[in-house]
């Protein structure tokens, strides 16, 4: 069987792990595929996560989350670092920040900006934010970096993020992308009519070069095809 990726337009379910989306219409897009062999663990293969990269840092900038220590920023304001742009996102809260170093959660996040496929690529196996627990956003690419502090990112994890999400495109966001049910799909939030065809236009044509069929399914038919590509 051919490697497939698919998308879904207007869902309406809640099982998909990515809040309430039956309002959103066409500007909300359940993005899925089916390789083989199955990998071996959930989440995005490989070669999935070649094309999105591809697709994504063709057309914007590409912020998302990353955990290594090593990347040097300002706190919250961007700073540029060779092919990459750097903000360091802070819990401003001192008792939070006390009770995250004691219990192990994060009180500090780095964004990376970029146009370079391969960083994208890296973001989606980072180890601590790996796809699984990403947030990406698609900026516009000649405009400047958008300013996102620690609340409006946190907003971004929450069962309402789609709410949240729709706000920034008035900072240059075009797009918000988030893994769902266990990182076997992605749930695509466009903010403009004209980036989200031409992003899927794109995606479509660097897809069917990359060897993958391309599919546009009902929702039935998208969740037929999710389980098959775990059989």
């Amino acid at each position: 069987m051919k490697n497939s990726i698919f998308i879904c337009l207007n869902p309406v379910e809640t099982f998909w792990q990515l809040g309430q989306i039956s309002k959103r219409g066409d500007n909300f897009v359940l993005l899925g595929w089916r390789t083989h062999p199955k990998p071996f663990d959930d989440g995005m293969p490989d070669a999935v996560g070649k094309v999105l990269a591809s697709a994504m840092t063709s057309l914007a900038q590409v912020i998302f989350l990353n955990s290594d220590l090593a990347q040097t920023g300002n706190v919250n304001e961007w700073k540029s670092s060779g092919d990459k742009t750097i903000s360091v996102l802070k819990e401003p809260n001192p008792l939070k920040q006390l009770t995250g170093f004691l219990f192990g959660r994060a009180t500090h996040i780095n964004l990376i900006a970029t146009r370079t496929p391969q960083q994208v690529e890296q973001s989606l196996d980072d180890s601590m934010w790996s796809w699984e627990t990403q947030i990406i956003l698609l900026n516009e690419p000649e405009q400047v970096l958008p300013e996102i502090d620690w609340q409006t990112l946190l907003s971004l994890f929450e069962d309402d993020w789609l709410l949240h999400g729709s706000r920034l495109q008035s900072i240059g966001v075009q797009a918000v992308v988030r893994p769902g049910v266990d990182g076997c799909i992605a749930g695509i939030l466009f903010l403009t009519d004209a980036f989200r065809h031409t992003f899927l236009e794109l995606l479509e044509n660097q897809s069917r070069a990359a060897g993958f069929d391309w599919q546009v399914l009902s929702e039935a038919n998208f969740a037929s095809a999710l389980a098959d590509s775990q059989e």
